[in-house]
Formats: structure tokens, sequence, C-alpha cells
């Protein structure tokens, strides 16, 4: 123990001793320290001459640099609002964006500068700006950036599987960044986005439904983005996409997704959590903040946009910050944002006078859900003398009239309507609308799952429509929308007319007219109607027309009349509307640019089966119009299957008409089992008149060589006026049948399309 005490005691001294001499025992002395020589100056380091080129010369303390298409916009388009919220005036953003371009077409493109826009929002600014004319070697090369981001498309195929192909254009891209960077002394951080499932699937790569769900394609983009961020060795992932994913389990999705086309994310809360997912992923970070008490909204309502308010923003900010922790997964939010209110028990309503059907309509159009969705059954015939100013049930108004947009305000019914085979009688409808957008008949729209079936429009009954504003009528219903409607007959006339002066769709000049519906539109699901019949006149006679006003342009007249059905459509998806069953005896006396017997104009995916139209069309629209016995055109995914035709046709001064279809002109229409037997079709002759004269006995122009025929057959008469008309025979019917015969279809054969005696 003395020892070990000795031995500290030692170590102390000498650990003291060692800042100075000890007095007592000095020690040896020191040699002299020979003299140094003076260190020449070293030269100083040569300044950092670059400077940031213009426009991208800002001052700034952080340079942001995102590459991507629509989908990286939509991630940083609120950045500006959110940055100037947050107090942040020293960051730079530039965004090089090609709508649908994949990471293979930017880096192919790196010197490419004239299809780009190149969009800038410096230090401070609260918009973007676009300087379009840069190309990404150009924008690389004129700063230092500290981050820059990289895109692929998830809607084609490179995302969805991992390819040499990727991955080499991933790197090569990557490559040409830090070799741009490098030559001015900078480095940055390379970050993959991470983009979004849709929720239209068909709307991917232009394929018929590569994915079974949202579900799947989600599973598969984000499986490649983690594969792509490992393998090319990015410094980290802004997963946009799993920030929607999770945005669309919480109470705000709504029925297209938080989408404003079936992809792009909406214009309001969608891009607000991705802006969010961006913020806290790369900026927030370097500035010291994040998204709590940023004061960024966006307020705009609109069909496309779910706004950010002070109750959805937190809601974003949660499915940003899931998405950053789990970047390939989707975290459940959905004890967040509005949840469904408990639902309303429908009344049950037995209707058997007049009285009661108005008492009714009034119920529906202010709003009483219990009647909204109510079951209803006639009990007796409605004798509606009474009644002196009818107001459809669940009057309603389209906030555009355009194919593709179904959105409305006021109160469809979406009950079910037994009309238990009885008639409504002397029910006077006039309707001379004010406003544009409007849709009128004994219901105004008819919304998601709603049935009607079982209703007579006794022949007491009218409607009379003076319209100079866009609208959609019909004797039963304006519109019908994601519905049913079976067993529904209609005796009663059509007259008057409507103003369509203006251009191509404008939306003030598109009227739709059916002797029984006037719009369908299939939007979440698919709509249907089976056995309709019309046998209510549209017109009165030849000098008593229903009147169209204006011509609204070649191929999208403004009016378009049917005997059944004015228009159909579906709101830009693959979902069809399915008509079978219907027939029209009704005459159709009119001067518009379209009209048919069974659907006026057939749009997207409509289909129409086992239908027949025995009721002769009058039509004196002079030049370019579409005239049809069955529909006066088929768009995309259209179906005529075993529809019959034997009313006349004739408009003489029309130069595109046709016994069953006026134009095809989509790949994938199809006609099969059709038949035109006996009728007499009068417009002027497709051979004789122009190229732009589409007329036939079967069809008038088919313009796309994948339209498939099949099984069809033709007989009657055939002429540019009546005194000139050409009996259609074994010998001659087949140069009859319609345009574009040998260049257009390898499926219009004469094996395909037969001759029909009567």
């Amino acid at each position: 123990m003395k020892k070990l005490l000795f031995l500290l005691s030692a170590l102390a001294v000498l650990t003291l001793g060692g800042c100075k001499e000890d007095p007592v025992n000095p020690g040896p002395e020191k040699p002299d320290t020979p003299e140094q020589p003076d260190t020449p100056e070293q030269p100083e380091e040569p300044e950092d001459t670059f400077k940031p080129v213009a426009p991208f010369d800002a001052d700034a303390d952080y340079r942001l640099f995102f590459i991507g298409n629509s989908f990286t916009k939509d991630a940083v388009e609120h950045l500006p609002g959110i940055l100037a919220a947050a107090g942040i005036k020293d960051v730079l953003m530039v965004h090089m964006f090609y709508g649908g371009r994949t990471v293979p077409e930017y880096n192919d493109g790196w010197e490419t500068a004239t299809d780009f826009h190149c969009y800038l929002c410096n230090p401070g600014q609260t918009t973007w700006t676009d300087i379009s004319g840069k190309s990404l070697a150009v924008v690389a090369s004129s700063a230092r950036w500290d981050v820059v981001t990289i895109q692929e498309h998830t809607g084609k195929q490179l995302a969805w599987g991992w390819t040499d192909n990727e991955k080499n254009a991933l790197m090569g891209l990557k490559e040409k960044i830090q070799t741009a960077q490098t030559a001015i002394g900078a480095s940055p951080k390379l970050y993959y986005i991470l983009s979004q499932a849709y929720f239209d699937l068909g709307r991917a790569q232009n394929v018929t439904r590569p994915f079974a769900t949202t579900d799947e394609m989600w599973t598969v983009i984000s499986a490649h983005a983690r594969t792509a961020v490992e393998q090319c060795a990015f410094d980290g992932v802004i997963s946009t996409g799993a920030m929607f994913q999770n945005l669309r389990t919480t109470g705000y999705n709504n029925e297209i997704g938080l989408t404003r086309d079936g992809y792009h994310m909406d214009l309001g809360l969608a891009r607000y959590g991705a802006a969010c997912t961006v913020f806290e992923s790369i900026i927030g970070p370097k500035k010291g903040k994040t998204m709590d008490g940023n004061t960024y909204r966006y307020d705009v309502t609109a069909s496309d946009t779910t706004p950010v308010t002070d109750e959805s923003a937190p809601v974003a900010i949660l499915a940003a910050r899931g998405a950053i922790a789990r970047p390939y997964e989707v975290t459940d939010l959905s004890a967040y944002g509005p949840k469904e209110p408990d639902p309303v028990d429908p009344d049950n309503i037995s209707i058997a006078s007049a009285a009661d059907l108005v008492a009714f309509a009034s119920r529906v159009n202010s709003g009483d859900e219990s009647a909204v969705i109510a079951n209803v059954t006639l009990s007796a015939d409605i004798d509606c003398s009474s009644i002196t100013d009818w107001t459809p049930i669940g009057k309603c108004t389209m906030s555009t009239w355009a194919h593709n947009n179904t959105a409305t305000s006021g109160n469809l019914f979406k009950g079910t309507f037994d009309g238990a085979n009885h008639s409504i009688k002397n029910l006077k409808m006039v309707f001379n609308p004010n406003s544009k957008a409007g849709a009128w008949g004994f219901f105004g729209g008819i919304g998601k799952d709603a049935v009607v079936k079982n209703l007579v429009f006794d022949s007491s009954c009218s409607m009379h429509v003076t319209a100079s504003y866009s609208g959609a009528f019909g004797v039963l219903a304006g519109v019908l929308i994601d519905a049913k409607v079976d067993n529904v007959k209609n005796y009663a006339p059509i007259t008057g007319g409507g103003t369509s002066a203006l251009a191509n769709n404008a939306e003030e000049g598109r009227i739709s007219l059916g002797g029984l519906i006037g719009w369908v539109v299939s939007a979440t699901q698919e709509a249907t109607t089976s056995n309709l019949y019309n046998a209510g006149q549209i017109g009165i006679s030849e000098s008593a027309l229903f009147e169209r006003g204006a011509n609204g342009g070649f191929g999208v007249n403004g009016v378009m009349v049917g005997g059944c059905i004015g228009f159909s459509t579906n709101n830009g998806s693959k979902l069809y509307q399915t008509h079978s069953g219907a027939v029209n005896d009704g005459k159709i006396f009119a001067n518009v640019g379209r009209s048919s017997g069974i659907v006026g104009a057939g749009n997207r995916y409509t289909r129409i089966i086992d239908s027949s139209n025995n009721g002769d069309i009058y039509n004196t629209i002079s030049g370019n119009a579409r005239i049809g016995n069955i529909t006066c055109l088929l768009g995309e995914g259209g179906v005529l299957d075993n529809c019959l035709n034997k009313g006349d046709l004739i408009a003489p001064s029309c130069n595109s008409v046709a016994g069953v279809v006026c134009v095809l002109n989509y790949a994938d229409a199809q006609v099969k089992g059709c038949r035109t037997i006996g009728a007499t079709i009068v417009g002027k002759n497709a051979n004789t008149e122009g190229s732009q004269n589409y007329s036939g006995v079967l069809f008038g122009q088919c313009t796309n060589n994948t339209v498939k025929f099949s099984n069809c057959s033709l007989s009657g008469k055939y002429g540019k006026t009546l005194s000139s008309l050409v009996t259609v025979t074994a010998d001659n019917y087949f140069q009859l049948a319609g345009q574009n015969k040998d260049n257009c279809n390898p499926t219009i054969t004469a094996e395909n399309i037969h001759f029909a005696s009567e």
C-alpha cells in the first residue's frame, strides 16, 4: 500500500512538472536551439469564380432542381406558398417539365431545349414562372444545386418492372447531372420521387386495365422504386405516391380517388400533401422547419379540387409524414377526415294523385334525404290536368356541360320509382330555361343507384322546349347518371327547339334531347336502360320541325336528338352505358346536326343491344351534320349488337347519313348482327359530293381499320333525292353499304355484310 501511494505521488509530481521547471531541481541544461529560417508565405487559395448563370443567379442559400413530368409538377405546385408561409425566403427552385416523359426520354433528351417547360421560383416568390427554352444540360450546369430529384412515369411499363434499360437510363441521367455539377465544384444530393398509383387504371400506358386495383398498381410501382433507389444509389426517396395512398385511406377520399381526371392529383388537398412530403423531406430539415403551424391554405372549391382547410391540412401532413417514415408502404389513416353520416332510412311513398306527386317532387327538390332515396310506387294512373307549371323531380344543374364532366348541383333522385305500369296523363311540361346546363323532364336528374321502372307517359302528355342555353331534355328525365331505367314507355309528343349558335362543345351551346332521356352518363358505375319504348313524335311535320337555331360546327353540332336517348357517354373512364331492348316507333322531324332513332349520339363506351328503330327521320339540316337511324356515331369502346332499322331517313341536304350508324372513328368499335331492311336512305351521295360526305345504307364512314363488322345485312333504297332512288340489290348492295370500304377495315367484307331481301 505504501508503495502504491508513493508511485501515485511521483506520477503527480511528474505530471505537474511538465508545465515548468522545478526550481530546486532544474534538471540538465537544454542545448541552444538554432534559429529557424523564415517560412515562405503559402499562396492563397484561388478564389471561387463560378457564378450562377441567369436566370438562375438570384441570391439563394439553398437550390433545388426537379426533373419530372406532370406528376412532379403536381408535387411542387404548392411549394412556393408553403415556403412563403414558413418565412423561408432564400430557396431557389426549378422544375423541368415535359408531360408524360419517362426517364429514358429525359436521359436521351439531355441536350434538347425545344419541347421542355422550365419553371422557376426565385427566393421569396409565391408562384412559378415559365421560362421555357432551356435544356436539362443548360440548367444542370448553370448553378450549384443542393438537391436534384428524378421521377419515373408510373403510368408506363418502365415503372412496372426493373430492366437494364431503366437502370441504364437512371444511371445515365444521374451521371450527366453529377458530371455537370462536378465541373462547377458542386456535389448535390440526388433523390428519387416515387409518384402515384392511378384511380382510373385504364389510363395506364393506354392498355386495357394492366392492374386489377389501385392497390395492385401501388404494390408494383413501389417495388420498382425501392429497387431503383437501392441499385442506383440515390441519396433518398420522396414518396409522394405513398402520401397519396395514405390520403386515400382518410375520409377525404372521393369518388375519383382524389384525382382530377382519374390519374393526376386533384388541384387542392392531394397536391398539397405531395408538397408537404417534398418540404419535410428536403427543405424543412435544412431550414429547421416543419409543416406544423404553416398557414398556407388553398380554398378553391371545384369539381377537381378538394380545398386545403384548417381541418384537412393536418390530415395531409400526417399522410406526408407516414410516407416519409414508410415510403413503400401504406399508412392507414382511416380514423381521420370526414365520416360518412349515419344512413337515412328511405320513405315508402305511395302516390295516388297529382297532389301527391307535386308534394313528393317538392320534398326531393328541397333536399329531404328520406325522399331523395325513397321507395316510391304509383297506386293509380295520375291525372296531372291540375298541374300548370311542372318542376322536375330532382331538378339539377350540371357544373359544366361536356361529355366528361358530370358534377351537379341540386338533388338528383336516388331511390326507386316503380310506376307499377300505371300512366302519367295530361302532364304538360313547358321548359324555357333562362340559364345553362339544366336537366328537364318528369325527372330532372336520376342519380346514382336509382331505379325507375314500369312507367307509362300517355299521349295526352306533352313536352315543349324553348332553349337558349345548353341543357338536357327528355319526357322521362333530363339526365341519368349511374342509374337504371327499365320498361318505360312514352307516347307524348315533343315540340319546340333549341338555339346552339356557339362553336364546338361550347358550354352554353350543347343541347341534348331524347324521347325518354336527354343525357345518359356512367360516372362511377355503369348506367343502364332496358326496354325503353318511344312512340312520341319529335316535331310535328316537315313544316313544323324541332328546330336547332344555329349549327355548332361540323361533327359537334350543338343540338342532338334521339328517339329514345339524346346522348350517351361516360365520365372519361372505361365504364359502359348499356341500352338494351330499346324500340322507337316515333317519327322525328328536325333541323339539327345530330339525330337518330335510338340514341342521338353514342359517345364513349355506349352499347346498344337488341334495339329497333321503326320511326322515320326527316331532317332539313344543310351541309355538315351526322344522321343515323340507330345512332349518328359510335365512339370509343362502342358496340352495336343485333340492332334493326326499318325506318326511312330523309335528309337530302345533309352530306352524312346512314341506315344504322353514320360515323365510326374509333379502333375498338364493333358493329355485329345489325340490319337495315326495306328502309329508304336519302342524303348527299358520298361518292360524288366531296370528301366530307359520309353516306351509306348501313354505315356512313369508317375511319379506323380495326373497327369490327360481323353478320350485318341490308336492303332498301338509297339516293341523293327521293326522285333519284336506287333499289339496293344483291349486285350493288356492297358498293352502297358505306364509305371507306376498301382502305379502312379488313372486316368490311361480303362475308360480314350481306344483302337481305325483305
